[in-house]
């Protein structure tokens, strides 16, 4: 039953109708998520577009802050030591712009440690097994992964809607505390896309291996 008709319906008073009835109980986001929840997973294309979309996330947010942290944290130094020697005006805003942006830089490098395949690991283990149980082994790593950054994200997200009630902010800059734990939020939230798309890919490879095996 299309939105029209449903419109039909309702200016025509059959209140009877259970299409009708299910549509004024659903919420509208409910509705929306449902569909584009069964897009993508009855699309056999659906696991290519998730890492497409995931990578311009990543394009618009990652590689634009760590092009602006860096920069923003050279350049807040450099003021702070040309004025410490030269100028010896009041800037104390240099140390805290470079902290922050610093702080956003260290934990989105996190991100792109992982999705990179760069960050320090332990592969002893890992490196000796072979075949379904080294996959195995890979899909228990990636949940691992998934659950300790939900955490982080729970937790990150605490912390910021507790800054936003308090309404704290920065001694000098007078930013908001809650920007500057936001980045736990941007973090791990990039963290549970990526990491979740690839442990989807993992199940669906180990379990084409094991239709290999059985076959």
């Amino acid at each position: 039953m299309s939105c029209q008709q449903i419109k039909t319906v309702r200016l025509s008073g059959d209140t009877d109708n259970p299409a009708l009835l299910h549509y004024q109980k659903a919420p509208l986001f409910r509705m929306k998520s449902t569909i584009i929840l069964g897009v993508v997973y009855a699309s056999k294309r659906g696991w290519e577009l998730l890492p497409r979309f995931d990578y311009k996330i990543l394009i618009f947010v990652v590689r634009n802050s760590q092009k602006s942290c860096p920069a923003t944290m050279v350049a807040a130094y450099f003021i702070s030591v040309v004025n410490r020697n030269f100028i010896k005006a009041s800037m104390p805003w240099t140390e805290e712009l470079a902290i922050y942006s610093m702080t956003y830089l260290a934990l989105l490098g996190t991100e792109v440690g992982l999705r990179d395949g760069t960050q320090v690991a332990v592969t002893a283990v890992t490196e000796k097994l072979s075949g379904i149980v080294k996959k195995i082994v890979s899909v228990i790593e990636q949940i691992v992964l998934e659950v300790f950054s939900i955490a982080m994200f729970a937790a990150g997200t605490s912390l910021v809607l507790k800054q936003m009630e308090t309404g704290q902010s920065t001694p000098v800059l007078k930013i908001p505390m809650a920007a500057l734990y936001f980045s736990l939020v941007l973090t791990f939230g990039l963290v549970i896309i990526v990491q979740g798309v690839v442990l989807v890919e993992k199940i669906l490879d180990l379990r084409n291996k094991e239709e290999e095996v059985t076959s």
